[in-house]
């Protein structure tokens, strides 16, 4: 018998003879990704045009980490220091800049018709 736990799709299976925990089971791990326009909005908004820019202005991440982290039209896969280091930067809390900036990774494959 498997039952689920919360939302983080880990589930609990008990051996059938001796009604005890017997492992874990876990789903693939979820990638999340920019959302290039509101990337590219925000940064705009603070007077950075690429990330060359972001890079000279010492947010608390080095370059190769920035780099690593957005593409040329500010697509790429979420790093969570560059995640921490835009909320200390922008003065954004956290769960805000995710909304914000972090394509839902459910929502991203449904269809809107």
């Amino acid at each position: 018998m498997a039952l689920p736990l919360v939302k983080m799709r880990v589930y609990f299976q008990f051996c059938k003879r001796s009604g005890t925990l017997c492992g874990v089971h876990h789903t693939p791990p979820i990638e999340l990704r920019w959302a290039p326009d509101a990337v590219s909005f925000l940064m705009s908004a603070n007077g950075i045009q690429d990330r060359g820019q972001l890079a000279k202005m010492q947010i608390g991440v080095g370059q190769t980490t920035i780099y690593r982290s957005f593409d040329e039209q500010w697509a790429g896969r979420v790093q969570i220091r560059m995640l921490a280091a835009l909320s200390r930067w922008l003065n954004i809390d956290l769960p805000s800049l995710v909304a914000a900036l972090v394509v839902d990774p459910v929502l991203e494959g449904t269809d809107d018709e």
